[in-house]
C-alpha cells in the first residue's frame, strides 16, 4: 500500500481553506482506508492541531518502545488506535467492519511523515508519498 498526503479545498465547508488529506493507494480491501481516516480525523479543528496530536502520539510511542508502558489507546473524533509493542490496531469508533492492523515501526514512520507534511506550507501542489511496501 502507498500513502499520499496532499492539500485540497473542501467542497463541504465552502470556506476556501486548504485542508490536509491522505489517500491510501493500491488498497486490497475497503478497510485499508482506516489508516487515512484515522490520520485525517480532526473533529473539525484547524489542521495545525493535528501537528501536536502527531507529536503526542510519537511521544507515547517512544514510551512504548522503551518498555515504559505496555500499550496505549489513542483516540480521535471517530477513529481510534490501540498501540502495543508489536502492532497498532486502527479502527472506526462507529463501525466494527472498519479496522486494520499495522506494525508499530510502520506506524511510527507514518506519524513522522504525517507530522512533517502538516508542517509544510499548505499548497495545492504540495504532496508527499510513502510506499509502505518498501519500508523495513
Amino acid at each position: 500500500m502507498k500513502l499520499k498526503f496532499y492539500w485540497y479545498v473542501s467542497d463541504a465547508y465552502k470556506d476556501g481553506l486548504l485542508r490536509p488529506a491522505c489517500n491510501c493507494m493500491d488498497t486490497e480491501k475497503e478497510s485499508d482506508e482506516s489508516l487515512a481516516n484515522y490520520l485525517t480525523d480532526d473533529g473539525g479543528n484547524f489542521y495545525f492541531y493535528s501537528v501536536s496530536w502527531a507529536e503526542e502520539g510519537l511521544r507515547k510511542l517512544s514510551l512504548l518502545e522503551k518498555n515504559e508502558i505496555e500499550r496505549f489507546q489513542y483516540v480521535r473524533d471517530a477513529w481510534g488506535a490501540d498501540f502495543s509493542s508489536e502492532n497498532v490496531k486502527i479502527y472506526s469508533l462507529y463501525d466494527d467492519d472498519f479496522s486494520m492492523m499495522i506494525p508499530l515501526k510502520l506506524m511510527k514512520l507514518i506519524l513522522l511523515r504525517w507530522r512533517e507534511f502538516l508542517q509544510m506550507k499548505p499548497c495545492i501542489e504540495t504532496s508527499l508519498e510513502i510506499d509502505l511496501n518498501h519500508v523495513s
